[in-house]
């Protein structure tokens, strides 16, 4: 559902991304509806998912 808050096109797709991630890590054959805290759940995990390619690159990983 979309309301009149939304402010473009690119908006409204990256909510319905979130809303899809959040779905696949609830299992198969479920549906979410965004919710606001999706958005700052995903950036955190978009956060470690930076810094381990960064460190990957810069060979700061050392694997035992």
């Amino acid at each position: 559902m979309v309301s009149s808050d939304s402010v473009d096109a690119a908006s409204i797709m990256s909510f319905a991304d979130v809303a899809c991630y959040s779905a696949k890590d609830m299992g198969r054959n479920q549906i979410h509806l965004y919710q606001d805290s999706d958005a700052s759940m995903r950036h955190e995990e978009m956060k470690w998912v930076s810094r381990i390619t960064n460190a990957a690159e810069e060979n700061r990983l050392e694997l035992f």
